[in-house]
């Protein structure tokens, strides 16, 4: 394995992306000296974490008023490159002077599929909702340290509002997918209301396996609001729902997962601390 190419100084955008490319290339040269492989050069990754491959746009569609997806495909890859990406890990999208981190959703060896909030002063979310087939967007990565292995934890909780449903739902879609897997999990997810809750059909469907439950926190509940196979509860994910949610639940036996914004994501880890869950992982 050569030392990690280090990066010009043009290739950092400037726009205080996590982890900078710079970053990157320091925690390579760290594994690099100890003798370390990483799984991406083992593998033959499409992706690399140090130089951005263009993707272009399959499809996009409009979830609702604050969501849409969008399908990225990659179409120079050679013989035995594919995608490789762990459950939970993110990538660095980049579009003209625009770097944002994204977790996808889903993939194929040569495909990303990504879910985007739509902020109304934000132009880098609105263009992506008017982005149009055919466009590039450039792609590097895969980034982030979180692994699960399947039953090291009798339960699996995961709270998360927003947009963090793209960093929770891969992970729980590989243990429904796993015929070895028997841990049971609860994913609580906050949204505004049940009509701008985006993937409800993929949460039905991931409801329908014996070890997954499934609750949506809505802001706005209206009267009579109903979706199978979840159970619906008015209000935001505050430290009373949290806590009695793990009330029941034996900390060493335990994982935790969480993913929102810094408030929640600090809410979250104070909770988890005073009530002894060693055992979390917060997607920054």
């Amino acid at each position: 394995m050569e030392r990690p190419k280090t990066p010009d100084q043009e290739d950092c955008c400037g726009n205080g992306c996590s982890p900078c490319i710079f970053d990157v290339h320091k925690k390579l040269v760290k594994c690099w000296e100890n003798r370390e492989k990483e799984s991406f050069r083992e593998k033959r990754n499409i992706l690399e974490a140090l130089s951005y491959k263009t993707f272009y746009v399959d499809k996009r569609i409009d979830v609702n008023d604050e969501y849409c997806l969008i399908w990225l495909k990659y179409k120079a890859s050679e013989p035995g490159e594919e995608i490789y990406m762990n459950a939970g890990q993110h990538i660095m999208i980049n579009i003209d002077s625009w770097t944002r981190p994204f977790t996808p959703l889903s993939g194929t060896a040569t495909s990303l599929q990504l879910l985007v909030r739509i902020y109304k002063n934000s132009p880098f979310t609105n263009k992506l909702r008017t982005i149009e087939e055919g466009e590039r967007i450039r792609v590097r990565g895969p980034y982030g340290d979180f692994h699960y292995s399947r039953n090291s934890f009798r339960r699996l909780i995961m709270f998360g509002i927003g947009s963090g449903i793209a960093a929770l739902y891969p992970i729980v879609k590989a243990i429904t997918e796993d015929e070895l897997e028997d841990t049971r999990v609860h994913l609580i997810i906050g949204f505004k209301s049940i009509e701008l809750t985006p993937l409800k059909r993929e949460l039905q469907l991931l409801t329908d396996y014996w070890n997954v439950d499934c609750t949506l926190q809505l802001a706005e509940l209206g009267e009579g609001t109903k979706v199978n196979g979840m159970r619906i509860t008015r209000g935001r994910i505050n430290l009373e729902i949290v806590r009695d949610i793990l009330g029941d639940e034996k900390p060493e036996e335990t994982l935790v997962l969480v993913c929102g914004n810094r408030v929640f994501n600090s809410m979250l880890e104070k909770c988890l601390s005073v009530s002894n869950f060693s055992h979390y992982y917060i997607f920054e």
